[in-house]
């Protein structure tokens, strides 16, 4: 009965319905109306903090559907759960166990359980050797449940609509041919709420692609529902045919099949039957997550009796339920291994591992400016006030240039972060703001207005302050986006609403967030920056005064913090530590920071002797970041020099005490983060109020054993 509606559904929501299937859709437009309306009203209470959104403190990537119907979702998943598998990971795949008999908490599915308890989907992956499997419907629980169990990574198999989890990546698959069916919500069509949906999708997956590609109207119509999401193709294949019980492949030319898969699209494993050589394949109409008891084997005979079928074939998400039947099956059984396959594996891999870098963020649920940028223009991006918040805002930038190629963008920086960005190719222009000089005061910050003036047709406020949005307001900015916090909101025109899932992200998914409330793609996640060349002459000069010959190996210390001493290693650990690596690096070290720094640098210095050479309130910040660049190894406390050699992609070490990696921690290739670990830690204060301050708890030899194999990694010494 299951199977006839569903092939009904599919006759009814056709692009090109029977005059009866109209009416029938007319009179059921109401009640997707309706429905729309309240899958709409659900988003915003997740968006407007009305419901909680969960982070997992994992990546999560999330892979579902727009529509009712069998697009590919679990074989994609496998296929992403064994790449991840294949680079050394430990991924974790959340099914809902849709069709099983589970209790209220999440169940860890091992090969071998009955699919009747945990679902098909759950069964069928549980096969694969070293992944994790969690069935159940409340991911949430599931999901910390996976960390427990060890995992590094969580993909959702269907979990588009389920907001509750956070996700770095919403991955959304739809059929090349008919992306979304007659375009209504359910009732009246297959929408499980409306197209507009698509937008809060970081990428878009289109199966079932003919060779030649999908149709020109396809990209275009998603063009304006997701605009600048990237577009991946794939479609789905029988990759072989197998003797269940021997493993052994099959050769089905000549043969005559009964063709029995309880799948969304059964006709294409008949089709893909013909294909391979069968002589008939002959179809017997099944509900999607078919169950099967005696009945079935029953039916299942005499459609092979009738129709002298020489076998039975089927996939493997249902031998796994027919399997405790099979010896009451009149004829042998074959399984169609289905697979999908992705024409670009590595980009949509990349997309990942930019996305993973969020650690659970939730841009599927961010609120939505009212009108969106318009297609040319000029835009002025206020940068944070810090040389670490600048360059963890640095993926803004990127994804900026990426999605807007017809705007002029224009930055407004401090003085001590523009060198930063003097040689940006991703930016049009910059303008230094004074807050200490010229642009001190009401008086000054009117005259950077005038200057600001007429010049730009939105600005995007990246910093938290009054004073940035009391900027764009003088400057007569038609659009002055930022988030609605410290009594800003009058001076704003688009306002994004501060929920507490936005307060939860690292630093780099908040400022990202402010890009999706534009509507705007952000798949980089990852800080980079572009030097300005000419440091690099006067670096070379500073390197040649110190002894220090070209390619000679050395160690940067950054042992200051602005935040407070609280942030800070005892510099005589410093010292110590640095004995050790420069020895084993046979190089010395080189103490940067700025002249606030030089009581620590020459204290590192005094203990250290020869090894170190203090450089702190010697260098400007771009000789600095060269110097970090050249580098062997950064051994740092959480700072800017910190997320500088980050976004260089140098080795580092470093240490967390009063503060949380989780929020401002670096982002990078080579690191290695050592928190603290105290009960009170993170407390974000600038002074310990303890004798004995969190980072303190942190030993010299644990230091030194992570920079050692750090080294090791870069093929710079041995450990």
């Amino acid at each position: 009965m299951r199977a006839f509606g569903q092939a009904l559904a599919q006759r009814l929501w056709a692009a090109s319905p029977s005059l009866w299937a109209k009416a029938l859709i007319f009179c059921l437009r109401p009640g997707g109306w309706l429905y729309g309306r309240a899958m709409s009203l659900r988003w915003w209470a997740y968006a407007h903090d009305a419901k909680t959104v969960n982070l997992a403190g994992l990546p999560v990537i999330s892979v579902g559907n727009l529509t009712l119907g069998g697009t590919g979702k679990t074989p994609l998943v496998g296929r992403l759960a064994r790449e991840g598998l294949a680079r050394g990971l430990k991924p974790a795949v959340l099914s809902r166990g849709y069709g099983g008999a589970l209790g209220p908490g999440p169940v860890l599915v091992r090969a071998g359980t009955d699919p009747g308890r945990v679902g098909d989907e759950a069964a069928l992956l549980a096969q694969t050797e070293g992944l994790l499997v969690l069935a159940g419907s409340d991911r949430v629980a599931a999901a910390a449940l996976a960390a427990r169990e060890g995992a590094d990574l969580i993909l959702v198999d269907d979990g588009f609509q389920h907001l509750r989890l956070g996700r770095g990546l919403d991955l959304i698959l739809l059929d090349a041919a008919s992306p979304l069916g007659n375009g209504r919500v359910f009732p009246a069509g297959p929408l499980r709420e409306p197209a507009s949906a698509l937008s809060r999708a970081q990428a878009l997956i289109l199966t079932r692609t003919p060779e030649a590609g999908p149709p020109a109207s396809t990209r275009e119509l998603l063009g304006r529902l997701a605009p600048g999401r990237p577009i991946f193709t794939a479609r789905h294949r029988v990759r072989a045919v197998i003797d269940p019980l021997s493993g052994r492949p099959e050769d089905l030319a000549g043969r005559r099949l009964l063709v029995a898969a309880g799948v969304a699209r059964p006709h294409e494993v008949a089709r893909a039957a013909l294909d391979l050589g069968a002589a008939e394949a002959e179809l017997l109409l099944l509900a999607d997550h078919q169950s099967y008891g005696p009945a079935q084997v029953d039916l299942i005979n005499r459609r092979l009796r009738s129709g002298r079928a020489e076998a039975l074939l089927t996939t493997a998400k249902d031998w796994a339920k027919l399997a405790p039947l099979a010896g009451r099956l009149e004829a042998p059984v074959r399984l169609a291994e289905l697979e999908i396959e992705l024409d670009d594996q590595a980009g949509l891999w990349r997309l990942i591992e930019e996305a993973a870098q969020g650690r659970g963020a939730v841009p599927g649920v961010v609120a939505r400016a009212r009108r969106p940028l318009p297609r040319e223009g000029s835009l002025l991006v206020r940068l944070p006030n810090w040389v670490g918040d600048a360059v963890l805002a640095a993926p803004v930038l990127s994804n900026l240039r990426a999605a807007l190629p017809g705007w002029r963008i224009h930055l407004l920086a401090t003085p001590w972060t523009a060198p930063l960005f003097a040689a940006d190719p991703r930016v049009d222009g910059l303008t230094v703001y004074q807050p200490r000089g010229a642009h001190r005061g009401l008086a000054g910050r009117r005259r950077l207005g005038r200057e600001l003036a007429g010049r730009f047709q939105a600005g995007l406020l990246l910093p938290n302050s009054f004073d940035s949005a009391l900027i764009f307001y003088l400057a007569g900015l038609k659009r002055r986006i930022g988030y609605s916090r410290d009594l800003r909101r009058p001076l704003l025109t688009d306002a994004a609403p501060l929920s507490r899932n936005l307060r939860s992200l690292h630093q780099v998914e908040y400022y990202l967030a402010l890009l999706t409330y534009l509507g705007l793609p952000a798949p980089e996640r990852v800080p980079r920056l572009f030097l300005d060349p000419e440091p690099e002459g006067r670096t070379d000069d500073l390197l040649s005064r110190l002894g220090l010959e070209p390619g000679e190996p050395f160690l940067a210390l950054a042992p200051g913090a602005a935040f407070g001493p609280a942030k800070r290693w005892p510099a005589e650990r410093f010292a110590a530590a640095a004995e050790v690596l420069t020895s084993r690096l046979a190089g010395r070290a080189l103490i940067l920071g700025s002249t606030s720094d030089g009581p620590l640098g020459q204290r590192i210095t005094s203990l250290a002797g020869r090894a170190c050479l203090d450089l702190t309130g010697r260098t400007s910040l771009g000789e600095a970041a060269v110097l970090l660049q050249r580098a062997s190894l950064l051994l740092t406390n959480d700072s800017g020099l910190m997320h500088l050699a980050a976004a260089l992609g140098r080795p580092l070490v470093a240490l967390f005490g009063p503060t949380d990696p989780a929020r401002t921690g670096p982002r990078g290739p080579c690191q290695r983060l050592l928190v603290a670990q105290a009960d009170c830690a993170p407390c974000l204060k600038p002074d310990c109020p303890k004798e004995r301050p969190c980072l303190e708890e942190i030993t010299v030899e644990e230091v030194v054993r992570a920079g050692l194999n750090l080294l090791a990694e870069a093929g710079a010494t041995a450990p």
